[in-house]
Order: structure tokens, then sequence, then C-alpha cells
């Protein structure tokens, strides 16, 4: 399918209210465990509309994951979770970048305290997720290496990280791993290049890309 490159200008000034408005129910106040069921229409949104979406979604979590409610921390967690396994490069190229990773780690301690909050330690368990799976196998790991810096910047000053569950680690691969024909690589090309070009177009610069 061929990149339809007024489209994704447009999208630039036609924010996507109705991903923003299902993230916004998915992480409810009123909400005490996560919609599995809506967080993969959210899920599936981002995989259709492409464009802006991948960054929309991704960032649009982070005043959640920031915010007091360690409920809703925790959900916003579990949705940027689904992202990451069902939605491929757009959104792993967003959580490698330097904006999201910094605003991820805003409200961190310079040092880990002897009792880090449970919102803490499930943003290390996913960073190490990441760091041992994304990093290592991704078809287009060079995109990523933000997120092994910012490991290395946190083993630096203390921080432990958590043991991770095998479970979630071959979840994060099975897509990567999944034998693939060359159409299906093709495609997968083209995806990754499409996601580089919406956040050169969105950024209106190349620089920080």
């Amino acid at each position: 399918m061929a990149f339809n490159l007024q489209s994704a200008i447009d999208d630039l000034f036609k924010p996507p209210s109705r991903l923003q408005s299902l993230v916004d129910r998915a992480v409810s106040p009123n909400r005490d465990e996560p919609d599995l069921a809506l967080n993969l229409d959210i899920c599936d949104l981002v995989n259709r509309k492409k464009g802006n979406y991948a960054h929309d979604a991704v960032f649009g979590l982070l005043p959640y994951v920031n915010g007091r409610s360690h409920t809703q921390a925790h959900l916003a967690l579990t949705l940027l979770d689904n992202l990451i396994k069902n939605c491929g490069h757009p959104v792993h190229y967003q959580i490698g970048s330097r904006e999201f990773l910094n605003e991820l780690f805003r409200r961190f301690p310079e040092y880990q305290p002897i009792a880090p909050n449970p919102v803490h330690h499930r943003i290390l368990e996913m960073l190490q997720e990441w760091r041992v799976t994304l990093c290592q196998r991704s078809r287009y790991r060079e995109d990523l290496q933000r997120i092994n810096d910012m490991y290395a910047l946190l083993c630096r000053k203390g921080w432990r990280f958590p043991r991770i569950d095998s479970d979630n680690v071959a979840v994060v691969l099975e897509p990567e791993t999944a034998l693939k024909t060359r159409e299906e690589l093709e495609k997968q090309d083209m995806e990754a290049m499409q996601a580089k070009l919406q956040e050169l177009l969105r950024r209106a610069t190349p620089r920080d890309l």
C-alpha cells in the first residue's frame, strides 16, 4: 500500500480524538482492572489508522503513568504493554525515542530508594523486557539504542532491575522471530520506514530522530 504523504500531513493538524477517548476509557479512575478487549480495540485502531496514531497512543498514556493514582498508572502501563506487543515497530519506534524515555522516567528519584513504589518497579521491569527482546532481536534494533542508554544510565546510578517473566519475553519476541515470506518482510520494512517518516513530519525537523 502506497504511503499517502498528504494524509500524513493532514494528520498533523487533526488529532485523533476517538483514540484519546478510548485511551481515557481504558485508564478511567472508575476502573480497577484492565479491559483487555478495549485495549485490543485501541491496538487495532492504531494498526488501521497508522499516521500519528502510534505516537498519540503512546504519549497519551504518559500523563497517567506519571500521575498521582497508582491504579491509573498500572492501567496505562498495561495498555502500553499491549500496544508494544500488538502494534509493531511504529510503537517500538516511539518508546525508543529520547522524548518518551525522558518523560517515562521523569518522576524517578535520582537514586533507587530502599522500597521503590510499585509503578517504578513495573516500569523497570518493562524497560528490562524491551532491552532483552526488542533491543537484541528486533529487525530494527538500531532505532532502539536509547533504551540501552537509559538502562545503562540507571545502572550507573545504582538502580537494580527486577527479574522478568519469560512468558512476557516470548510474547514480545514472537512477531520478530516468526517465519515471514519475502512479501511480509517487505511490508514490515515499509511500515518501519513510514513510522520514521511520520515522526519526521510530526517534528518538522530531522533533529533528534
